[in-house]
């Protein structure tokens, strides 16, 4: 943008510096130069004019740019949300990862290494850092990684799975880069297992799937199909249970009003329900419910009960008409 306006001015500029010199000898010879200062008038005229219309249209493509940005953002952070409802869903129906993994897939593919040294030359650990963030590669403990199943091709055998690792990881780091993995192996995790025998009081007490999110080892339909299949749950009775904190974005809220709404969900939402004279309240029932009486309730709560209620009222409407939508795509 900025060396789309220099060119605008430095053409204004040449086109100004011609008419005045125009003008200037105008006075001197009348009748020879008036033809010529029409001419570099019209000529300034139509270089201002052209570049006008430019730069309005640059304007408007980066007005259009931050909108669609600010879309894609805003849909990224429900999807969070709806794989937050997700894995939520799964803690409350007290359903395994290996319930899920048993009854969904028939093979599920993951390659496990464990890493034992790397180059420390550059002050940091680059495999660990940044190349196990840029292709998924999740840690499980003390050098045991695991790239998950969304992230491996699973048609491929298991040796060329490996290779196929092993070239991601290669392509992504320099030639001179050392590292040492002991051990690289593909598993299928229906015929993996953990097993502890600890106190409860012990630290270490978690499984490796305790590691993986639910949507790194599936897709999130084969998820929500199952919940409906054999809970009866389909996708939007996940959604529609009313949660404060899914209702906003986190990062637009201060950690203290964000964990108020955590420890008072019930009441809130308790007294919206009494405020509104029903007995049920659902997600998308705060697409129509007058902020204020969302704010009266969160001002009891919250420092910033506007805002709040703002962003209640905007993640419902989201919601809302994305069921709509669906419910229309669906009948057509």
């Amino acid at each position: 943008m900025t060396n789309f306006l220099f060119t605008i001015f430095i053409n204004i500029a040449d086109t100004i510096l011609d008419w005045t010199i125009g003008k200037s000898l105008d006075q001197v010879f009348p009748n020879l130069f008036r033809d010529k200062n029409k001419a570099i008038f019209e000529k300034y005229e139509n270089v201002i004019s052209d570049y006008k219309k430019k730069y309005e249209d640059e304007v408007a493509k980066s007005k259009k740019l931050k909108a669609e940005k600010k879309v894609v953002k805003f849909e990224k952070t429900e999807l969070k949300k709806f794989l937050d409802k997700i894995n939520e869903t799964l803690k409350k129906e007290n359903i395994s990862k290996e319930e899920l993994i048993k009854n969904i897939a028939s093979s599920l593919k993951a390659v496990i290494f464990f890493k034992t040294a790397e180059d420390i030359s550059q002050k940091r650990f680059l495999l660990r850092d940044q190349i196990y963030p840029e292709m998924g590669i999740i840690s499980i403990r003390s050098g045991l990684a695991m790239l998950p199943p969304k992230r491996v091709p699973q048609d491929l055998s298991n040796i060329k799975i490996v290779e196929w690792f092993l070239n991601e990881i290669k392509s992504r780091l320099p030639e001179d880069y050392e590292y040492n993995m002991l051990v690289i192996s593909v598993i299928d995790l229906n015929e993996t297992r953990s097993f502890k025998f600890l106190q409860h009081f012990r630290r270490i007490n978690f499984s490796y799937l305790d590691k993986i999110p639910v949507e790194e080892l599936m897709s999130v339909s084969d998820v929500a199909n199952y919940f409906e299949k054999k809970k009866h749950l389909a996708s939007r009775d996940i959604i529609e249970i009313p949660n404060l904190v899914f209702l906003v974005e986190d990062y637009l809220i201060s950690k203290s009003d964000l964990e108020k709404l955590k420890k008072n969900n019930n009441a809130i939402l308790s007294e919206i329900k009494k405020e509104v004279g029903t007995e049920e309240l659902k997600t998308t029932d705060f697409a129509t419910i007058e902020n204020s009486i969302v704010e009266k309730v969160l001002k009891k709560y919250t420092s910033s009960p506007t805002e709040i209620a703002d962003r209640i009222k905007e993640n419902s409407i989201f919601w809302k008409t994305y069921f709509e939508n669906r419910l229309g795509s669906e009948h057509s």
